[in-house]
Order: structure tokens, then sequence, then C-alpha cells
């Protein structure tokens, strides 16, 4: 089950050094995350358990999305508590965040909304992304309106030559994502 590899992989707390991440095509069971609103029991485990596990990752830098359920970014996007409870906008400012130093994003074939609603949203929490990198095969595929979503977030986009179609990004296009990050 998905959800306690994901709770397995909190407890371990082995991945200190971590500074890029892939995750391709993550489901999960049907009843589980998919199917229900993100309001549901299950989407706040699996985003409270990813959250958990993104704060195992303090060095990472660049994050590469394809195929995945919207709870990831949703994890990654949302504000920690901090010590004192207040409502003004500084204090949610400086809150901790999850992954503070993820600068670059690597997406495919995942939901552009939901891809520009999380860069607006690391911005908010004063930890925006940077570059971004998109599949050479997804964007033709997008709608007009869905690029234009993704182009008024200020992030500059660039096309991946390589990646997911291959297992990895080239070593240039590494160098570019990780450069100004």
């Amino acid at each position: 089950n998905e959800l306690l590899l994901l709770d397995w992989l909190t407890s371990t707390k082995r991945f200190l050094r971590v500074q890029d991440l892939a995750l391709l095509e993550i489901h999960f069971e049907a009843g589980d995350v998919d199917e229900i609103n993100d309001e549901s029991i299950a989407y706040r485990r699996a985003k409270d358990l990813l959250t958990n596990w993104f704060l195992t990752l303090p060095q990472l830098r660049l994050l590469k999305l394809a195929k995945i359920h919207h709870v990831t970014l949703d994890a990654l996007a949302t504000p920690l508590p901090t010590e004192t409870s207040s409502d003004t906008v500084d204090d949610f400012r400086k809150s901790e965040t999850v992954c503070p130093m993820l600068g670059a994003l690597h997406v495919d074939s995942m939901d552009a909304k939901r891809v520009a609603c999380f860069i607006r949203a690391r911005e908010a929490l004063a930890c925006p992304i940077k570059k971004a990198f998109v599949g050479k095969d997804w964007w033709p595929q997008l709608a007009h309106s869905d690029k234009r979503e993704l182009a008024l977030t200020g992030v500059p986009w660039y096309a991946s030559k390589t990646w997911p179609a291959e297992e990895y990004i080239t070593e240039e296009e590494h160098e570019e994502a990780m450069r100004d990050v």
C-alpha cells in the first residue's frame, strides 16, 4: 500500500542529501485519493504523509513530476504552523516551508492549472520556483488557456529534450536546472 510506504519513508529520515527527485505516475488505490475530494480523510492522510516525507528532503532543489496526483503538489505548497499563531501576512510568509530550497520544477502530463497554482503558492511562501521545465511532448497538447496560465506565473519555462521519455534528463539539462537555483 502506497500510504504505508510513505509512512515508512517518513520514519526513516534517510534523505537529507537528496537534491533532485523524480516522481513518475504515482497512483493511489481506487477509493484512496484519486476518486475522492480534497476534504476527505484519505486525502488529508496522504497529504500529511507526503508533507512529512518531503520534510526529510530539506536540500531538495529540483523536482521532476509526471502523471502524479495533485495531493503531491499540495503537500509542497502548504505552510507549516509557526510557534506563534497570528493571522498577519508577515507571520504567514515567515512560517516554515516544506523543501525550502526547491527552486526548479520539471513537469510533464500534469494539470496545468494545478501546477500554476502550486507555483503561485510557493511564491506566497517566499520559496519561489525560479525555473520550470516542461516535457516537449506535453506542451503542444496543452490548451492555449493552460499555456497562458503557466506563463502568467512569471517563471521562465524551458522545453525539456528528454524527460520523462528517458529515465533521466541530460547532463546539460541538469546543469541548467540547478544553475541559479
